[in-house]
């Protein structure tokens, strides 16, 4: 009975993980979340496999219970990063327009919509953590790791502010647009490395954060596909 008071919310829960990772690729494959003037968009290329990534850690919780912390980190993880980039977009979308790559029409409910998905992005986190915490057992609390803190925050901190003067780019914004995009997940995924209690927690953290970096470098060397491409921020 106590078992079956464990699986059956952390399966409900996978699910919930698993129709968010849905429902933000429904919001993407509505019309305003492209431009009315060509098939681009705002989004980069790695919003994809993130919510590919998303979708099956959920999948993976309600199919099988006793992998669902594993699945809550990687979810967590890639549900930041998602996050993150929606609400870059929603700033974006009126870049967009205001050079004439869109209407203003369409920036401003590209926009909204983002602003929806990074709503639908935050539900995955809280989903995420929701279960983490019917996974784990209640003894089994965080370990106290310094130096995984202070690699967290070196990532944080210091790879969007490279980025932005490897690129030459000025101003706030690019560091932001870097942080939302990257450096914040990573370094979440990093402090995870150092705090989860368990190896398989532990190496999944690390799983996510190789895979994110991996998949992101694939993403800026292809071309854009159906729109979805890499859009730096202006100089």
């Amino acid at each position: 009975m106590g078992r079956l008071s464990v699986t059956t919310p952390v399966r409900w829960t996978g699910l919930l993980v698993t129709v968010l990772a849905a429902a933000i690729a429904g919001v993407l494959a509505l019309p305003e979340s492209s431009s009315d003037r060509s098939a681009d968009t705002v989004y980069p290329l790695m919003m994809l496999p993130a919510l590919v990534t998303i979708g099956v850690a959920g999948l993976v919780a309600a199919c099988r219970p006793t992998a669902a912390g594993v699945a809550a980190v990687i979810g967590g993880v890639n549900g930041l990063q998602v996050t993150g980039i929606a609400v870059v977009a929603s700033h974006d979308w009126r870049n967009f327009a205001g050079v004439d790559y869109s209407s203003w029409e369409r920036g401003y409910a590209g926009s909204r919509l983002a602003l929806l998905i990074a709503v639908l992005g935050t539900g995955v986190i809280v989903a995420s953590a929701v279960l983490y915490r019917h996974a784990t057992c209640r003894n089994q609390r965080l370990r106290s790791q310094p130096v995984a803190l202070v690699a967290g925050a070196a990532v944080a901190i210091l790879l969007p502010a490279l980025l932005r003067a490897n690129l030459h780019l000025s101003g706030l914004p690019a560091i932001g647009q870097f942080a939302l995009w990257w450096s914040l997940p990573w370094a979440a995924g990093v402090v995870a490395v150092g705090a989860a209690p368990t190896r398989g927690l532990r190496r999944a953290a690390l799983a996510s954060v190789v895979v994110s970096v991996a998949l992101t470098l694939v993403c800026v060397a292809l071309e854009p596909f159906h729109g979805f491409g890499l859009r730096l921020p202006e100089q």
